[in-house]
């Protein structure tokens, strides 16, 4: 019994599989879209589960299960980005076990049948009846004695060592201004040292007096029966876009534990920085695959009719791809942004995908020139079907696939793109931003806030270019080992 014939795309999965880095890159660019579609679960100040006291402030506006009305309230994610995503994960089980338990066509089938779902509810949440806001509950507020107690240790724990600093420096000037053979201007300069010293020594005894008695307060409403609450808190007990007044530009800290720890730190607003790049992540793959898909199909379309029709269609489009590539998309968002006056991540993919186009086209024009001579199509004009059929059903099969290579490269690009624009402030300010948190670190020069949005830029990059490395050289004949 002879073996089945390889398909083209098993030869190509096959080759791509040799490729030990790529199949890791994608591997890892799985994980990151995971590591999105989970972000709530992972960061979020919405309890899992809430019991407060009969008697507690918030007791009738605070529901059971916080975790599960917000995961759709337009207050609590207000960006369309953010609702997506939150649709994938009520649907992600459901998938896993399709993806698992199927194989082949109706595996294909099955994932179908759950994105008519997905889509249908994603539009009923936009535009209908499923779109819903309420008022916006601070559960940070519910949560104030225990973030009390927890910021008042961090900041006493700081003070302490900054007065037992100055209080060395202290006696370190009291040492040298004890010395008889010192001259006068030395004197002089240990003189001010040591009141600078004091300054600093009752400026940090003053401050631990007050962090004291906060310390003390927050004990006292912790202690209190009527304020008893029982809470399951997700890991980062942090939206994004919770400020954490007294924890600003604060150093990556485990301070308080589970809930209320900062593993990266803060910002300059007080956001927790490992929330912003989690959902920045949400927003940078978003953009790259929206823009890019928008100028790929623009340029599958337009490089097909001018490979297949050639002639005054193909001058037509060739003149159409110069006068496009006079349009650099950076300078084109900018102009957006000076004539509208306003920047969104819409506005960003619409730019980047109605510019982006020439290239795709270009590539799918010489794959069409290639193809439309071969007997195949001949075989299909005579057979008297439809042009439109040849071109799409017949030949774009068998010349769409060095687009894939082009969307990859393309969707690292377009994150590369927007996160240079939040970094210069021309980002959207409503959504979360690698680039934005990246601006955060130049102008404060923490480390923090340099490293984290630097990696995370760097390390998706990265595997995506590995990818598209991975599958240029699965698909080109010559570069296959």
């Amino acid at each position: 019994m002879s073996a089945p014939e390889k398909t083209y795309w098993d030869i190509v999965r096959t080759q791509f599989g040799k490729n030990r880095m790529a199949v890791w890159a994608l591997r890892l660019l799985a994980f990151l879209f995971v590591f999105a579609i989970f972000a709530p679960v992972l960061c979020t100040s919405s309890p899992f589960y809430v019991s407060l006291a009969e008697g507690h402030p918030e007791a009738a506006r605070v529901p059971r299960f916080p975790w599960l009305v917000d995961l759709f309230d337009q207050n609590r994610f207000p960006s369309a980005v953010d609702l997506f995503f939150n649709l994938l994960l009520v649907l992600f089980v459901p998938g896993l076990v399709v993806l698992l338990s199927t194989r082949g066509r109706t595996r294909r089938r099955a994932l179908a049948g759950l994105a008519a779902p997905l889509v249908g509810s994603y539009l009923l949440i936009l535009l209908g009846p499923l779109r819903y806001s309420k008022p916006k509950i601070d559960y940070l507020e519910v949560r104030a004695p225990e973030l009390e107690l927890v910021v008042s240790d961090v900041k006493l724990r700081i003070l302490g060592k900054r007065l037992a600093e100055s209080q060395s420096l202290v006696r370190s000037a009291e040492i040298r201004l004890g010395d008889a053979e010192m001259t006068g201007a030395a004197r002089s300069n240990a003189e001010a040292d040591r009141l600078a010293a004091q300054d600093q020594t009752e400026t940090a005894q003053r401050q631990i007096r007050h962090w004291e008695a906060r310390r003390a307060a927050a004990l006292k409403l912790r202690d209190d029966p009527s304020r008893a609450y029982t809470m399951v808190l997700p890991p980062i007990g942090y939206h994004h876009d919770d400020n954490d007044e007294d924890r600003i530009v604060e150093a990556p800290t485990l301070a308080g534990g589970w809930g209320t720890w900062h593993l990266l730190g803060t910002d300059r607003n007080g956001r927790d920085v490992f929330a912003l790049i989690l959902y920045g992540t949400r927003i940078s793959l978003t953009i790259g695959l929206v823009a890019v898909s928008i100028y790929c199909t623009i340029g599958t379309i337009i490089g097909s009719l001018m490979g297949y029709f050639g002639r005054w269609v193909d001058m037509l489009g060739s003149r159409l791809i110069e006068i496009m590539l006079c349009f650099p998309t950076f300078a084109f968002i900018l102009i957006l942004v000076a004539v509208t006056g306003q920047t969104n991540i819409f506005m960003i993919m619409f730019a980047i995908g109605i510019i982006g186009w020439t290239g795709a086209a270009r590539l799918i024009r010489g794959q069409f020139l290639s193809e439309r001579g071969l007997d195949y199509v001949f075989a299909a004009r005579a057979l008297g079907i439809p042009q439109r059929r040849i071109v799409f059903k017949h030949i774009l099969p068998n010349a769409i696939h060095p687009i894939f290579v082009t969307a990859t490269f393309g969707v690292a690009s377009a994150i590369l793109l927007e996160s240079g624009l939040a970094f210069l402030g021309l980002g959207d300010p409503e959504v979360p931003s690698w680039g934005q948190v990246l601006l955060q670190g130049r102008e404060t020069k923490e480390a923090w806030l340099i490293h984290s949005p630097g990696f995370a830029i760097f390390f998706t990059v990265t595997i995506l270019n590995l990818v598209g490395e991975g599958l240029r050289d699965a698909l080109d004949p010559k570069l296959r080992q």
